[in-house]
């Protein structure tokens, strides 16, 4: 993955291992960061958190977020109100090891 600026200068990402999880974002990770709603901390079932933050509180930043995972565990389960990730697409406890390099694009 590579990102350019409007001059078309940047970098670029490279694995060195095995294929890895990225994304970039206009946003900064505390602006995508659970925030407690003012009306209590969990849902009416009471399985997730309530959050006072949403799609539309988000405004792009003047710099880009880039996230270089190994891998990304899956987000949510069948349905929005807390039924687990599929056993498939979870990661398990325990340590990982990656590695990347960061190489000049213009």
């Amino acid at each position: 993955m590579a990102l350019r600026n409007e001059a078309g200068l940047g970098c670029k990402a490279m694995a060195l291992s095995s294929p890895l999880s990225m994304s970039a974002w206009p946003f900064g990770m505390e602006d995508l960061g659970f925030v407690a709603g003012e009306k209590g901390a969990e849902s009416a079932s009471g399985l997730v958190p309530v959050t006072s933050k949403h799609g539309a509180d988000l405004f792009p930043r003047d710099f880009i977020t880039w996230n270089i995972d190994y891998k990304q565990m899956g987000v949510g389960g069948d349905n929005s109100w807390g039924r687990l990730v599929h056993e498939e697409y979870t990661l398990p406890s325990r340590s990982y090891e990656y590695s990347f390099v960061l190489i000049p694009v213009e």
